[in-house]
């Protein structure tokens, strides 16, 4: 081999010896993902100190599925409950609920689509899909629970009569209403109630809504309307009607107790977080908040023993 070929070889090695012996230049680290908005409630990070109806093992807070849109059916024309005037944000005890289920489930106001229903819609409007969920004074029925399924309860209301000021001395008792009209909501529960309860000769009258039957009970064409004591006493939460109307205060075993709860469709994955919610805003104390700031100045007064009793007791999801 020639001298230059010699060389030139020792010269290449020597090269390539220097590049693999030179620091090598460190790989940039990754940036951390940038932290996502946490949209809780103080409520919500607390564990849940109880798994009651929340088919979770004690202690350990249930995990919420991902929801990018909620569909949220409600009243719109029962003030302290559900309120929707002029397309304004929606208002109410019940709005109320849901909006804290809708933090628990970080979904954030703007993907709520709130969906007014009338009380013989609310079973239909989940089984058919058109809503997630259902916060409107909702009662937890037998005949229900066969065709839905329920969180809750998140209330325990009582069976009461609204009457005109003037009248009340005369209904304060479920014997008063004999060859009297008396009106309800269609597909509420109170319908029953006051057939099994009121004495034979009583008139039912069925409307839409409950403010319809008011509308009736101002004319004059029926005697009373009939409903849980916490949905009349948000109707008569306008002025004047306070000065027209009053609750009569029926005290009767045989008128039962509703037990609200947040109607969702059968085998809803959802059902676990939502009864962690109402549970965690029963124990927290905020759902006797949000209920005294909805029920202001109405006459309302929550049934401590009622909703502290079996009654108040939780379901688990199916």
């Amino acid at each position: 081999m020639s001298r230059s070929r010699i060389l030139s070889s020792l010269l290449l090695a020597s090269t390539l010896a220097l590049g693999a012996c030179a620091p090598q230049e460190a790989e940039p680290e990754p940036k951390p993902a940038p932290e996502q908005e946490d949209r809780r409630t103080d409520e919500d990070r607390r564990p849940s100190s109880s798994a009651s109806g929340s088919g979770s093992p004690s202690g350990t807070p249930v995990q919420a599925p991902e929801v990018d849109q909620l569909r949220i059916g409600i009243s719109a024309d029962s003030p302290g409950l559900g309120l929707i005037e002029d397309g304004d944000r929606p208002e109410g005890f019940d709005v109320e609920v849901a909006r804290r289920i809708a933090d628990r489930l970080e979904v954030s106001e703007r993907e709520i689509d709130w969906v007014p229903l009338l009380p013989h819609e609310r079973a239909q409007a989940l089984r058919d899909g058109e809503v997630d969920l259902v916060a409107a004074a909702f009662s937890m029925t037998e005949n229900r629970q066969e065709q839905i399924d329920f969180a809750g309860p998140y209330l325990v209301a009582d069976q009461d009569l609204l009457v005109r000021t003037e009248d009340s001395d005369e209904m304060d008792s479920l014997t008063d209403l004999r060859d009297r009209r008396v009106c309800v909501a269609e597909g509420s529960t109170s319908l029953d109630a006051v057939e099994e309860a009121a004495p034979d000769s009583t008139q039912m009258i069925q409307q839409h809504s409950l403010a319809e039957c008011v509308v009736y009970l101002e004319s004059g064409f029926v005697d009373a309307v009939a409903g849980d004591d916490m949905v009349l006493a948000g109707l008569v939460k306008d002025g004047e009607l306070q000065e027209t109307m009053e609750l009569a205060g029926i005290e009767d075993a045989a008128f039962s107790t509703q037990r609200y709860g947040v109607g969702l469709a059968s085998g809803s994955p959802l059902c676990p977080a939502v009864s962690e919610t109402i549970q965690r805003l029963r124990e927290s104390g905020q759902r006797d908040r949000l209920l005294q700031a909805a029920t202001q100045d109405t006459g309302y007064r929550l049934d401590q023993e009622l909703n502290s009793g079996e009654a108040a007791e939780p379901e688990p999801c199916p």
